[in-house]
């Protein structure tokens, strides 16, 4: 169990199990964000990365650590992709035939879609990407029925994509910040009604949505960051060496979540 031993030795040898997905990534990614997180850096430019999508926050994160040219050459290529890409265009990669949607693909793509705007691009593809959300909780959520799916994971990667959304975008286009900030906390009122039938996947990426909203002044810190702690720690108590590389890797990321969170809280005086 990784409460029974210190947490970060347990990821760090996690890391070296050979397992790959991108969550484990990206959670590599925010550890190496953190205080302590040399390891993690050193991980990420020793791993060889599949130039997708999904990884394009990888990218992205190497490239403003390193200064190196060829990470820039990654995120510019999978901008084009966006741009030319009708199921990044028209959102058809996430909302499917008779109301279904798929919204891992939404967290792998449009917060890196995003980042690009903010950092990489002159922020015109804003409202494009605001859209696109805005047609997934139409699809998901109704103020007068709740959740309109059943499948949680789906809308915790949606709660996911939200939370770094707004993190990479430029908060002074206050309506559209606005907008994704009133989508989650929506969201996470009916998800909490639900807390019973949350998966372990699940339980770990509402506590990385609810670590980061804290940390990001969108939920109230004294109301939710213990919560969402506690939630973390449970989870980890339920994590081993076989534990599957998505699993991992969201815990990795709201592991870091938690480590800044902290830090935020303690020169508040919280």
């Amino acid at each position: 169990m990784v409460m029974s031993m210190k947490t970060e030795t347990w990821m760090e040898e996690y890391l070296k199990s050979g397992k790959r997905d991108s969550f484990l990534l990206k959670g590599a990614a925010q550890m190496a964000g953190t205080p302590e997180g040399g390891v993690y850096v050193d991980y990420l430019k020793n791993t060889e990365i599949d130039g997708k999508a999904e990884c394009g926050s990888v990218y992205s994160f190497l490239y403003q650590k390193t200064g190196e040219k060829k990470y820039l050459e990654a995120v510019e290529a999978l901008k084009k992709e966006f741009q030319k890409d009708p199921g990044y265009q028209n959102g058809s990669r996430y909302c499917k035939l008779e109301g279904t949607v798929e919204l891992e693909g939404m967290y792998q793509a449009l917060p890196f879609y995003m980042e690009c705007e903010t950092k990489y691009g002159k922020k015109e593809q804003y409202n494009h990407i605001i859209g696109q959300f805005q047609k997934v909780q139409e699809k998901i959520y109704a103020a007068a029925q709740g959740l309109l799916v059943s499948d949680l994971e789906q809308v915790s990667y949606d709660m996911m994509a939200l939370v770094d959304v707004m993190d990479c975008m430029s908060i002074e286009i206050y309506e559209q910040y606005r907008k994704l900030q009133d989508y989650y906390k929506e969201l996470l009122k009916e998800m909490q009604k639900k807390q019973e039938q949350w998966s372990l996947t699940v339980k770990i990426s509402m506590a990385y949505t609810m670590l980061k909203a804290c940390r990001m002044g969108i939920l109230l810190k004294e109301k939710y960051a213990q919560n969402a702690m506690v939630l973390l720690e449970t989870c980890g108590g339920q994590l081993s060496e076989e534990t599957d590389a998505k699993t991992a890797g969201i815990f990795f990321m709201a592991y870091a979540q938690e480590i800044l969170l902290k830090k935020q809280m303690e020169s508040l005086g919280l």
